[in-house]
């Protein structure tokens, strides 16, 4: 707004007139006439002409009268002093008689000197203070949308002042319709020196604007105060002036205010929007009839204030995919008054139809028309930076019957067997089974059926269990087998207590090229079978099973040479035999019987737990034979499997325990006993018929013995096998025997079988040798020396199965045969 409110000068060293004029007055008091011509020049202080040619009175003035003429300014400048030459002349009293006296003496003419409508282009002047004052308004574009109050959210205001003058300025300004505050109007002062440009920007978010509903403008006044230029000349021109602007624009220059609130009458609006819900699936539906289903739709209405009701949007929902019974697009029951926050409105899709035109497009296609009212309504607060938001969700939708191309995600179905045992397995071996499959078909179409047992593992690829097949369209049930001789049963971990399952997967799918008709509710029947299944092995924690071990008897019959003895240490060993890979506790019995059955005294019982590996039990029956049984009898049981640790059992594993009477078998030597032993008998080696002398008689000994203990050997000979007969010798009949020789044994004398035994040398006396005339019984009698440690102290002796006292003996005889031919 350029300010052209003329300036008063108090004082001005020259001034350039642009318009307007001089009114120049010739007052005439004289006594006389002024005669024509009368020129008035305007002159400079130097007596230079001001003016290009003088005023000219071309008529007499009478005497007191008075003639005005005016002289033109435009192109003129004057100085601030103005010299006025008149140049005239008198008419004198043209012949009449006047009198002199003092009146006439001191009569004059004067001249007076006015402006009328000036105009100065520029002027060197002396400036004082001066207020000019403004008002305005800036104008809103005319609109059906009527402002009450509008905050602003962004937004920035300009007030831009170019002053033109070289006189300063302050300026106050107030814009009425900006508010700072409610109540509190938007004011400035802002300084402006002498021909500069003065630019302030104000940020007025968060500001508002009132306006009158009826009067769309934005209102300011401001005032603007020169400075007084005191004693100092300044230079105004026409052209000078302060031109001021005021601009209301966004963030930036050209870009528009953003309001976050408005109050008013707003016009009416339809807002179109359109999108798609799409159907992820590979099959193609032409229609389908929906058996359940919700539609939500949420609207969160952020434009409409809660505090004011008037001004609320209609929305109208249109989904041409949904048809109710009579073919009819979802869309009359759709129209909505969402109030202001958020909506939630469901609608039940029971009895509507799912329909594509097509098989290319699968989507859900839909509208939303929302509609402002008019501004005639009463008014409404809006929230101009937020929105209407419309989402859209089909939830829980099932059918009862698709019609269609099914080529999506096949049909899976899962379930499983429990393993309801406490054997629980890594691994199992099948070593035959028959893996039979019987499905039924009741959907009506042809599928492609896959069924996976992820536990099912095959030995050569490490694959599960896979079988694929084509189900026709029959209603007689389908059977498909396959042999389970090249599987394994796996599970990923065992652990006690934890419940194992075989899960099994069916997966049909449906030709993809092939339009049909599915009834939901029908189904395929799957039946699973599995005949003539045996293990070859199985690997996992074995529950716990229990074995008997059935009565048996070992006889342990002792030659009576030894019946009598007394054992130290007897080991009992018993062979499980097991091949078994897996934890053992064995319960066992024993006990003696003797010859009539009886049982013997101090039977055994032991428990022991076979580690894997581990065949054989040990036990010390040292007082259970001392009671001279004739067999031990043991019986019990084995419980296989701990029910902790992992293991394996396979086919054709098994337990066959086996008694052994182990060696050595230590025995205490006290009183030392006496070992009967067998008769022998040797012709007689001398001549029958010839006349001898006999030189020498010499027996030989050859001893091995290989027990831990000693013996002393006595060689008994006779002529009478009576003296040997034991019957004789019991009723005392029987003949005295001669001993032939006597050995004393020490412990381990040859301890080993290799090694050279030394023979001894016995020479027989003359009185024996008689017995070698005739027939010779002879026999051995061995009796057992204990051991001892050297102080007296008898020691334990053992004895092994290969032990053996060994006694060879055989004579030599020399003679001289005499006779007449010798």
């Amino acid at each position: 707004t350029p300010v052209e409110k003329p300036f008063v000068f108090t004082d001005f060293s020259s001034a350039d007139f642009s318009g307007g004029a001089l009114d120049i007055t010739i007052n005439n008091t004289m006594v006389i006439a002024l005669g024509a011509p009368i020129n008035i020049q305007l002159q400079d202080t130097l007596g230079n002409n001001l003016t290009a040619n003088p005023v000219e009175w071309d008529t007499p003035i009478p005497t007191d009268s008075s003639s005005t003429k005016s002289l033109p300014l435009a192109g003129i400048t004057l100085p601030g002093d103005i010299r006025i030459l008149v140049t005239g002349s008198s008419v004198g009293s043209e012949g009449n008689d006047i009198l002199i006296n003092s009146a006439a003496k001191n009569s004059s003419f004067n001249i007076d000197i006015s402006g009328s409508g000036l105009v100065v282009s520029s002027a060197t002047a002396k400036v004082p203070s001066q207020n000019i004052q403004e008002s305005g308004n800036i104008a809103l574009a005319d609109s059906e949308n009527k402002v009450e109050s509008a905050r602003i959210k962004a937004g920035s205001l300009k007030i831009e002042i170019e002053n033109k003058m070289e006189v300063a300025s302050v300026m106050d300004l107030t814009i009425s319709s900006l508010e700072v505050t409610p109540g509190v109007a938007f004011s400035t002062t802002i300084n402006i020196p002498a021909l500069t440009t003065e630019i302030d920007i104000s940020n007025i978010a968060n500001h508002s604007l009132e306006m009158d509903i009826d009067l769309q403008q934005v209102l300011f006044n401001y005032d603007i105060n020169t400075v007084d230029t005191e004693d100092n000349f300044v230079t105004l021109s026409q052209t000078d002036s302060i031109n001021v602007s005021i601009l209301l624009y966004g963030v930036a220059e050209g870009e528009q205010i953003i309001f976050n609130g408005i109050t008013g009458r707003i016009e009416a609006q339809s807002i179109d929007d359109a999108g798609e819900i799409e159907v992820t699936s590979d099959s193609k539906i032409l229609s389908a009839d929906i058996s359940s289903g919700t539609l939500t739709i949420t609207i969160d209405n952020q434009v409409n204030q809660p505090d004011f009701t008037g001004g609320l949007p209609t929305i109208t929902l249109v989904i041409p995919e949904l048809e109710d019974t009579n073919s009819n697009p979802l869309t009359d029951s759709m129209v909505l008054n969402p109030n202001p926050d958020e909506n939630v409105m469901s609608f039940e899709l029971a009895d509507f139809f799912l329909v594509f035109p097509d098989t290319a497009n699968q989507v859900l296609t839909y509208t939303t028309l929302v509609t402002t009212p008019s501004g005639e309504l009463d008014l409404g607060k809006y929230a101009l930076e937020d929105s209407i938001f419309v989402d859209i969700v089909v939830s829980d939708m099932e059918f009862s019957s698709v019609r269609g191309y099914f080529s999506q995600d096949a049909m899976v179905d899962s379930s499983e067997i429990i393993l309801d045992e406490g054997t629980k397995l890594e691994e199992a071996v099948f070593e035959t089974g028959n893996f039979i499959l019987t499905m039924t078909n009741q959907i009506g179409v042809v599928a492609d059926i896959e069924f996976k047992i992820d536990e099912f593992i095959h030995r050569t690829t490490s694959q599960p269990l896979s079988m694929l097949f084509r189900l026709e369209d029959v209603a007689e049930p389908q059977d498909t087998t396959l042999d389970l001789s090249n599987y394994n049963l796996a599970f990923d971990s065992a652990t006690p207590g934890e419940t194992q399952a075989i899960h099994y997967v069916s997966t049909v799918s449906l030709p993809p090229d092939e339009e049909m008709i599915l009834t939901f509710g029908d189904s395929i029947l799957i039946d699973v079978n599995i005949t003539e299944l045996t293990m070859a092995s199985v690997t996992g924690i074995i529950e716990p099973d229990t074995l008997i071990i059935e009565e048996s008897e070992q006889d342990i019959s002792m030659p009576d040479m030894v019946a009598d003895l007394g054992f130290e240490r007897v080991n009992i060993d018993i062979d499980f035999n097991s091949t078994f890979d897996i934890p053992i506790k064995i319960m066992l019995d024993l006990f003696g019987r003797d010859s009539l059955g009886n049982t013997t005294p101090d039977p055994i019982h032991i428990e022991h737990d076979l580690a894997p590996g581990e065949d054989v039990v040990h036990i010390d029956a040292a007082d259970l034979l001392n009671n001279h049984p004739a067999l031990i009898v043991s019986s019990g049981q084995a419980i296989v499997g701990d029910g902790l640790s992992t293991s394996i059992i396979a086919k054709g594993q098994e337990m066959r325990p086996i008694m052994y009477i182990n060696v050595p078998l230590s025995l205490i030597i006290d009183d030392p006993p006496l070992i009967d032993m067998d008769t022998s008998s040797i012709a007689s080696p001398l001549p029958e018929d010839e006349w001898f002398s006999l030189e020498e008689f010499a027996l030989y000994a050859d001893v091995t013995n290989l027990f831990e203990f000693g013996a002393a050997v006595v060689l008994l000979a006779s002529n009478d096998s009576l003296a040997f007969d034991s019957t004789a010798i019991a009723d005392g009949s029987a003949p005295p025997a001669d001993t032939l020789l006597t050995l004393d044994l020490l412990p381990l004398e040859n301890s080993a079988p290799e090694y050279a035994s030394e023979i001894k040398e016995i020479i027989i006396d003359e009185d024996k040798i008689d017995l070698l005339e005739y027939k010779l019984f002879l026999k051995p009698e061995v009796q057992l020396l204990g051991r001892s440690d050297g102080s007296g102290n008898i020691s334990p002796s053992r004895f092994f199965t290969t032990d053996s006292l060994t006694l060879r003996v055989w004579g030599g005889i020399s003679y001289t045969v005499e006779g007449e031919e010798l």
